[in-house]
């Protein structure tokens, strides 16, 4: 793997709510998580007033994961725009103090304010192609926690920001597609990493929400509390979404890649559908984008200039990483590190895919720098049995996220 330089650690650190990096000072740990999420009861708890959200509990799933418990919980965050976002910042008001608070906050104090200034002009010019709807929840969040609404501005943008402001690609996320024609079932399979070399932050912060605004597909996104952007996420439809950095021209003057994922998720019936969108979106940095609705499966490489779509392979897979592959995108097979030949490692198998396989491949898939203690979320998904499976390692053992799981019905989170 190429040595990896790092940007300005105060944008790192906003970057870190939402994304894997990596990163050579420690933050301030929070030392104690919520185990049921604040200002709103617990995560299973239906609030009775009219704007407040409602939560559905799962018989699946097992362990203690993102500080939820074993009954694969989720927060339903419903209606207009501006009463999704007032219902986000009252039941997860304690989450997101926490994460600005008592760690985005010193940190920014802590250094000189060129970092906070270079980010706020970031967002404040991104902001510019955000509809009027998406501007308004972010308010209201800001609004119903008591954090200024820049402040949530920035966490919804940082991974952009990140990525604006460093010229070499640190991150260490992955994707595995299996086509329903290679499936032990006849059914796709999708598993997907996050690493993130502060992992001890993120692991304890990821709370299941379904974002279902009024006259919208309603999205499951594997969430940051405060952020009104979904990076891992799948839709009623079926159609999945996952965000990989990758490197390629890049400009402050688009919609951050969140929003962009938002948009898409609320309005695509398919897959194909969901591809053409992305390419008509006026956008900020380069990403490799897993797309798929258990028919169809891309990896969209896109900067903000040019795209590119890569599908199965003859052996019937796909996988990413965080370089580009094709030509067309100045990619190349160079760029390649550790991960692929992983990735690549269901090819030769002789019999049918299955699940299990698929968790293997990400748990050794995963880690930032071939570390495995890096690797802070896995997420499934199972288009034959119809669930959604995300986990990550709470106690920190250096396993892979995939060590424990949540696992969530198509048919309980879309009813």
């Amino acid at each position: 793997m190429k040595t990896l330089h790092r940007p300005s650690i105060v944008l790192i650190l906003m970057a870190g709510l939402l994304s894997c990096h990596s990163q050579t000072e420690a933050p301030n740990r929070i030392e104690k998580r919520p185990p049921e999420i604040q200002g709103g009861g617990t995560a299973g708890d239906a609030n009775p007033t009219a704007q407040s959200p409602s939560s559905n509990s799962l018989p699946q799933g097992s362990g203690n994961v993102g500080g939820l418990s074993s009954a694969s919980k989720f927060v339903l965050l419903a209606g207009t725009s501006e009463q999704i976002g007032s219902q986000q910042g009252t039941v997860f008001k304690v989450e997101i103090k926490s994460l600005l608070e008592t760690w985005l906050e010193p940190k920014l104090n802590g250094f000189s304010t060129s970092g906070a200034l270079v980010a706020t002009s970031m967002s404040t010019t991104m902001s510019k192609y955000l509809t009027k709807d998406m501007q308004t929840e972010v308010d209201a969040v800001a609004k119903a926690s008591g954090v200024a609404s820049t402040r949530v501005m920035i966490a919804n943008d940082a991974a952009d920001i990140m990525e604006l402001v460093s010229a070499n690609n640190f991150f260490g996320c992955s994707t595995l597609t299996i086509a329903p024609s290679r499936s032990e079932t006849q059914a796709m399979l999708i598993g997907r990493n996050l690493d993130y070399d502060e992992s001890e932050v993120l692991r304890s912060a990821w709370r299941p929400v379904v974002f279902a605004r009024t006259g919208k597909h309603k999205i499951f996104s594997v969430h940051i509390p405060g952020l009104s952007t979904v990076l891992t996420g799948i839709n009623e439809k079926g159609v999945f979404m996952a965000i990989k950095v990758s490197t390629g021209k890049t400009t402050r003057n688009g919609m951050p890649s969140g929003f962009i994922f938002r948009s898409i998720l609320e309005t695509a019936n398919t897959a194909l559908e969901a591809v053409d969108l992305y390419k008509k979106q006026k956008r900020t940095v380069a990403l490799n984008v897993t797309i798929a609705d258990g028919k169809d499966a891309f990896e969209l490489e896109a900067d903000s200039v040019s795209t590119g779509v890569r599908t199965f392979s003859t052996k019937g897979t796909l996988y990413g990483a965080n370089h580009f592959e094709l030509a067309s995108m100045r990619g190349s097979s160079e760029n390649r590190d550790s991960r692929w030949s992983k990735l690549a490692s269901l090819d030769a198998k002789p019999t049918p895919i299955n699940l299990a396989d698929v968790k293997q491949v990400i748990s050794q898939a995963g880690g930032f720098g071939s570390d495995p203690s890096t690797n802070v979320l896995a997420v499934f998904v199972d288009y034959k049995a119809r669930e959604i499976i995300y986990g990550s390692d709470p106690k920190g053992l250096g396993k892979a996220a995939s060590g424990e799981l949540l696992t969530f019905r198509f048919d309980d989170i879309f009813k």
